[in-house]
Parts: structure tokens; C-alpha cells; sequence
């Protein structure tokens, strides 16, 4: 959504009927927008914070648990690629994580704990049901403040009021391997069949380039230049005679001088970047 009351009105939709009521359709509690930011900052993006206002029996089995909403947007101002860019990995509790996007998350539960806090304090619930929703970056930023509600800079879990949990659409690759596996319980990312992001970090950017820096293109070159002078010469050699350019004899010497421009091109090259003993090996220690 562009603007505020575009939230407002999705929210409605979301909170208008519960599906578990029907064919009685009764209406279910609306969801109040209670925070909102629609422009974004580096490292601080745009997002929602909504409280479902509901005096029934709510959909988790307890009146005294109050729900809540963060949503938060994915990519859309150069703001946010700025944050998405800044994808060194950086050491986060017991293992790895996107630098930009853990202090975009970080950002996003400094601004709003208080105010959780304070829902608790000023109402009449005693836990808070906190479901974070993102897409893409969002999605990563989702992640990372649902991680530091659920568990204490150790990676032990809190004995907290607030229960996070996560859905995310398109979720960058943000965790190493043990911090993923230990946020199961509470974080569910959907990824499209052909969707990149999901896939593509630091460590997989580098091994691309490190693939097109080793690949052999030469074979492939010439045998692309000579099917392109053999598919010129039937349809622009009729009725032409022998002395043309496109002759069978001038086209012998272009494959001949692609030959020897593509050696010259091997010569000249700088040594294979896999032979610098400090650089790659580095790298390719780094990126497994």
C-alpha cells in the first residue's frame, strides 16, 4: 500500500469475517492500525503496527491474550536497497547473519517493545499473540525481531509475555545453517519456484562471480562466430560472385582471424583469479 489509509482499508478486509464462523458469518474483531510509517530509511523500513479489538473468544482460545500485527514491506525505495546491499555477513548470537537486515530488525523492536509493553500494561491481557508478516526484505526484517523477542543474545528462549511468530513471502538468505534450524517453531517462509532472492546472498554472489571469472569461454565464441558467417553465406552469397567479401575463401580467413584474435585474447588475460593463493582460497574457504 502508498498510504495510510490504504492499510486501514486492507485491514478491514482482514478483519471483517471469520471463516471459522461460517455459514453464520459473524464479525470477528477489526484490526486497529495503531503505529504506521510509510516511508523508509536505511536500515529502518517501512512498516505497521496493528491490535485486533475484540471483547469474543479469540481465534488462540483466550480472552486474555491480545493479538498484534507487524507488517513490514519489502523493497521499494533506494532506502531499502541501501539496507539490502549492506549484506556483509556479521557475527549474530551463534553464527552468521545479513548485516543490514539484522539492525533493521534490531530497529524494528527497539521502536515497538515499549509500546508492546505498554498494550499489556494499560489492558486487560496478560500475553501478547505478535504475528510478524514481510515480504522480502521485510520478510528478513520480520525474522530478526521476531528472533530478538523469542530468544535472549545467548539463543536460549525468553520467558517473555510476547509470542512471536513469523510469515514471511520471498525471505532473503539472512541466517547461517544453525540459527535457521533453531527458528523453525516460529518463522515460516513461502518461496517461489523461480525466486532469486530467496537464494542469493554475499557468499552466493561472490561464488557467482568467481564461475564466470574461471569459465572457458573460448570453444563456445568461435563456434558461435563461425555459425554465424555459415548462416550469412547461403543468403547473401546468391548470385554473388566468388570476389565478394562473403565468398567461401573470405569466410575461411574471418574464422582464421577469430582463431588468433581469441588466442590473442587467452595471452593477454590476467592470471586465473583461482591460482592467487590468498584471495580465493579465502573466499572459497569462507563460502562453503
Amino acid at each position: 500500500e502508498n498510504s495510510v489509509e490504504e492499510i486501514r482499508e486492507g485491514l478491514k478486509k482482514f478483519g471483517s469475517v471469520d471463516p471459522s464462523s461460517q455459514p453464520n458469518n459473524k464479525i470477528r474483531g477489526q484490526w486497529e492500525l495503531i503505529f504506521c510509517t510509510i516511508d523508509s530509511l536505511p536500515e529502518k523500513p517501512s512498516h505497521y503496527v496493528a491490535v485486533k479489538r475484540d471483547t469474543s473468544k479469540s481465534i488462540f482460545g483466550s480472552t486474555s491474550t491480545l493479538q498484534v500485527l507487524l507488517v513490514v514491506r519489502g523493497t521499494k525505495s533506494v532506502e531499502d536497497v541501501i539496507t539490502n546491499v549492506l549484506m556483509e555477513a556479521v557475527e549474530y548470537r551463534d553464527g552468521k547473519a545479513h548485516a543490514g537486515i539484522v539492525r533493521a530488525g534490531k530497529y524494528l523492536v527497539e521502536k515497538h517493545k515499549p509500546l508492546l509493553e505498554s498494550l499489556l500494561a494499560n489492558g486487560r491481557q496478560t500475553k501478547i499473540d505478535l504475528l510478524c508478516i514481510g515480504h522480502s526484505l521485510g520478510a528478513g526484517a520480520a525474522s530478526i525481531a521476531a528472533m530478538e523477542l523469542m530468544e535472549d543474545d545467548d539463543g536460549t528462549q525468553q520467558t517473555s509475555n510476547i509470542d512471536a511468530n513469523v510469515i514471511g513471502f520471498g525471505c532473503p538468505a539472512l541466517l547461517s545453517d544453525e540459527l535457521s534450524l533453531k527458528t523453525k517453531p516460529y518463522i515460516t517462509t513461502i518461496i517461489g519456484d523461480a525466486d532469486l532472492v530467496p537464494r542469493m546472498s554475499c557468499d552466493t554472489l561472490g561464488n557467482l562471480a568467481l564461475d564466470v571469472m574461471q569459465h572457458d569461454y573460448n570453444d563456445k565464441a568461435k563456434r558461435d562466430v563461425k555459425q554465424a558467417l555459415e548462416e550469412l553465406l547461403p543468403s547473401y552469397s546468391k548470385g554473388l560472385t566468388s570476389t565478394t567479401f562473403l565468398s567461401k575463401a573470405n569466410m575461411d580467413k574471418a574464422k582464421e582471424l577469430v582463431d588468433s584474435m581469441m588466442k590473442k585474447m587467452v595471452s593477454d588475460a590476467p592470471p586465473d583469479a583461482s591460482k592467487d593463493g590468498n584471495t580465493a582460497a579465502v573466499i572459497k574457504k569462507r563460502m562453503k
